[in-house]
């Protein structure tokens, strides 16, 4: 197994022409390459004493969205231990990216390891992982809260940069709400027939105008800004022989808020309840701090997640956009019932998050909790009463 693609699971796709092109130009000495896993896009060979990896980004990435990747990945990697895939160095070839035929190429080192996940990520027939949410150990989930806590405080500097892609609360939100109409006119037509959609769609009416509220009305600290993933899934993990783990696919890294990432901790891995996000938050605050308007904000973020990543696996698992029987749509079925289940989890949370009980109230209330345990409860909102006078 290698760069966490199962060899039993090949996808017979013929190798990229833009890839060979690549290679030629900017590693002419290298030997022989080979896709992983069979898809075309992604290639591994050696040069020199070095593994490599050269990839064929998506149609559209501009050589400034792989620039600042690279960036990333070398500030990611600038102290031990190692985060992520390590870029080639600047003096190892003229240049680490190519536009051959109007794509984009790249070239780095290659990270060693395997899948945390193993078989349990699947692969559409393109080749590209139908990603949902795989539940890990304890010790794995702690170790991967801390990798991203550690990622966010490396990165802070650089998101403070002006070259630095950013993506602000207003323009994230916009984003949501466009993706959330036009996965309803995609996703409507089926409904009728495909009760897990219609519960997505009354569940998202009712989330998406209360988590929209919460984020609103709260600050979130403005200095409070990172690099964060916005890919976090568990088939981006990959485990080396000393059972340390890193994350791989940072082609969707922006300057945002922490708690995009920190929602997908909690959805995107164990699945959202009250005990497992308290978990997440008291993880990532090992490492960083975080505001209480930024934990008050959670479950709105998480929710906003939950409804977009359960549309895409319910477009994947019942419209036809994969083969019904195959084992990528058997698995984005199950990856939307998990995600439907944490949107209903995370609902009620996110409604008392737009009437939150004020700072003096919770006060109050904790005293009179506290008395009830002792038997004595002294409320101070209690109507008085008169003591009556015995008659003579």
């Amino acid at each position: 197994m290698r760069d966490g693609q199962p060899e039993t699971e090949i996808v017979t796709n013929p190798f990229d022409p833009a890839l060979e092109h690549a290679i030629g130009k900017m590693l002419p000495d290298a030997g022989s390459w080979t896709p992983v896993g069979g898809r075309s896009f992604l290639a591994l060979g050696t040069s020199g004493d070095r593994d490599l990896r050269v990839r064929r980004w998506p149609n559209g990435t501009s050589p400034e969205r792989v620039r600042f990747v690279h960036h990333l990945q070398t500030v990611l990697n600038s102290a031990e231990p190692l985060l992520c895939a390590r870029p080639i160095s600047e003096n190892a070839i003229s240049e680490s990216w190519l536009v051959v035929d109007g794509v984009l190429i790249d070239v780095q080192e290659w990270l060693p390891g395997k899948s945390l996940v193993g078989r349990a990520t699947s692969h559409a027939d393109d080749g590209h992982a139908v990603h949902r949410p795989i539940p890990l150990t304890p010790e794995q989930h702690i170790a991967v809260i801390q990798l991203v806590a550690a990622s966010h405080q490396r990165s802070a500097l650089l998101a403070a940069e002006r070259h630095a892609p950013h993506a602000p609360i207003p323009q994230v939100m916009k984003a949501i709400g466009q993706a959330w109409g036009a996965a309803r006119v995609s996703l409507r037509p089926k409904a009728p027939i495909t009760p897990p959609i219609q519960r997505w769609l009354k569940l998202g009416e009712q989330v998406l105008p209360a988590a929209e509220e919460v984020v609103k009305s709260i600050e979130l600290a403005a200095g409070n800004i990172v690099i964060a993933h916005l890919n976090l899934w568990p088939g981006h993990l990959i485990i080396d022989r000393t059972d340390d783990i890193r994350l791989i696919d940072y082609s969707l890294a922006v300057a945002t808020t922490p708690l995009l990432d920190i929602a997908q901790l909690v959805t995107r891995f164990p699945g959202w309840t009250g005990e497992n996000a308290e978990q997440v938050l008291g993880h990532y605050a090992d490492v960083r701090s975080l505001s209480p308007d930024e934990r008050r904000a959670l479950p709105a973020f998480a929710a906003l997640d939950l409804v977009i990543e359960a549309a895409r696996l319910l477009r994947l698992g019942y419209t036809g956009a994969l083969p019904t029987s195959s084992r990528g749509a058997v698995a984005a079925r199950a990856g939307a019932q998990d995600m439907l289940n944490s949107l209903e989890a995370v609902l009620p949370a996110v409604v008392r998050g737009t009437n939150p009980v004020p700072f003096v109230k919770r006060q109050k209330l904790a005293k009179i909790k506290s008395a009830a345990g002792t038997g004595v409860i002294n409320n101070p909102n209690a109507p008085k009463t008169r003591k009556r006078r015995p008659k003579k």
